[in-house]
């Protein structure tokens, strides 16, 4: 069985998910800016709200609440998840880093040989 992918396809798949595609995080900049502009219209300041007291210690209160359920609840079974997920994503990572998308069509015997961890014997 093999992977086949059209070149176009593989194209639209690199064009989507290459790390030079900054259009996301333009959207992003173009939507917080109108945000301040419309928050500075209506006539609401931003830094006295952010230096205010009140504000301060109510952020220092959700950032300690925060930490002590990860501390007390959380940790110990998002450890327990991790050691059983880690070696997946690593697994994934390293293939993905691996894989030539300028010849993807490759077999899928083929690049599972090439990307399984080794077993030394």
């Amino acid at each position: 069985m093999k992977l086949l992918i059209s070149p176009e396809k593989r194209a639209q798949l690199i064009d989507k998910y290459h790390p030079g595609n900054k259009q996301g995080l333009l959207k992003m900049a173009v939507v917080i800016v109108i945000g301040i502009i419309i928050i500075s219209v209506l006539g609401f300041d931003i830094r006295a709200a952010v230096e205010n007291p009140q504000t301060e210690a109510n952020f220092s209160f959700l950032g300690q609440f925060i930490a002590d359920i990860w501390n007390n609840y959380l940790a110990e079974y998002w450890a327990v998840i991790w050691n059983i997920i880690g070696p997946m994503i690593e697994f994934a990572w390293r293939t993905l880093e691996n894989f030539d998308w300028s010849n993807a069509s490759v077999s899928s015997e083929q690049f599972i040989q090439n990307n399984s961890p080794q077993v030394e014997q």
